[in-house]
């Protein structure tokens, strides 16, 4: 339980921790939480309700951003398809705004938010409802970073993207 708690801290801009890959431990973390006081036992975890909402409000920002553009084939199509689609993606990013800066800027933010909040309610069946489209917005937001268009370059989401988008290019 410690280990755990230790590797799952927040800290710094992470709103939350996330234990991950704990298969066929959660009987012993139940046991293992029993032992601590009640208000320890109501302060772990996250609520997957304000999860779920935090996550569907960043999908929501994230589809205002790409507003006009038609990206079903990205979601829905075979793995040539959904790559072709990235290179529109980003030529409609970057025709919002006059200023690339700017608009890649919002662009970036919402992803990153976006591919934060779906980190914390990846448990719940909305958010897994939408794991394509997250990895689609996380794909562009890894094509925008790696041309360092608008200086945009992250610090961690393209571990994200990268492992999304080898989960929905093997399908």
């Amino acid at each position: 339980m410690q280990a755990i708690a230790r590797v799952n801290r927040v800290f710094r801009d992470k709103p939350a921790a996330l234990a991950v890959d704990y298969i066929g431990i959660a009987a012993e973390l139940k046991a293992a939480l029993s032992h601590y006081s009640p208000t320890d036992q109501a302060e772990t975890g996250i609520d997957e309700v304000e999860a779920v909402a935090a996550f569907l409000d960043a999908l929501d920002v994230g589809r205002a951003q790409i507003h006009g553009f038609d990206y079903p084939a990205a979601l829905h199509g075979t793995p040539s398809e959904r790559l072709a689609v990235l290179p529109g993606a980003i030529e409609h990013i970057l025709a919002k705004d006059r200023d690339i800066d700017t608009g890649t800027k919002h662009f970036h933010e919402a992803a990153a938010a976006l591919i934060k909040t779906y980190k914390l309610a990846s448990g719940s069946r909305q958010a897994t409802e939408h794991a394509e489209e997250v990895a689609f917005f996380a794909a562009v937001r890894s094509s925008l970073d790696k041309l360092d268009i608008g200086g945009t370059r992250s610090d961690g989401g393209s571990d994200f993207a990268i492992q999304q988008l080898i989960n929905i290019f093997t399908k």
